[in-house]
């Protein structure tokens, strides 16, 4: 998250894991994340204004 300019949380516990739930809680949608796709079908599908890169990518 802090690689795309996002601002994680820690928002609960897993009482089953002891693991932290973590989420994004930026008012908006960071730069980094911007003009993204899923993955590479939805990147190729888009005709115009086609995203930069894809989630999975």
């Amino acid at each position: 998250m802090e690689d795309t300019g996002g601002e994680p949380d820690v928002v609960g516990l897993d009482k089953k894991t002891g693991g932290y739930n973590f989420f994004d809680c930026s008012a908006e949608s960071p730069a980094g994340r911007r003009s993204v796709c899923y993955d590479r079908a939805g990147l190729e599908s888009r005709k115009e204004h086609q995203p930069k890169t894809s989630a999975v990518d």
